[in-house]
């Protein structure tokens, strides 16, 4: 009973062995997929990716009030964010966040320094940030 296929390769289930990947060679492409319809066919193999963001738009920048710094906050990609501007100051701060500083970073076509950190720490990025502007 064969259960998967990719690359001209299966899954199986053999009465000697319970599992075994095998390569089957192709000779007939109209029948292999009339074989190997019912697998290719059923919803749960079904995988979509994400859409990918268009290079044309414009990535958000957040509105917290970081200007005795010069901090800028962007969305850098779908899983991470990054705080660009002058952070020397504040390093420490940043780097007790768990962030990841990297000296030249391609942001909107420009090699800029700047700390990365996750979306998940984001709310705890912007209210350190805000209480180091206001201390």
């Amino acid at each position: 009973m064969k259960t998967t296929v990719w690359d001209g390769m299966y899954l199986g289930c053999n009465k000697y062995s319970s599992w075994t990947i095998s390569k089957e060679e192709i000779y007939d492409l109209e029948k292999f997929i009339e074989r190997y319809a019912y697998t290719a066919g059923d919803e749960a193999n079904i995988c979509l990716k994400a859409p990918q963001r268009e290079a044309g738009e414009q990535q958000p920048t957040t509105s917290a009030d970081l200007s005795p710094f010069n901090l800028e906050i962007v969305e850098y990609s779908e899983k991470a964010i990054a705080v660009f501007g002058d952070t020397k100051p504040i390093k420490n701060v940043l780097k007790g966040l768990n962030g990841l500083f990297r000296a030249n970073l391609t942001y909107n076509g420009e090699r800029r320094a700047e700390w990365i950190y996750s979306r998940k720490q984001e709310q705890k990025v912007h209210e350190t940030l805000a209480a180091c502007a206001n201390a």
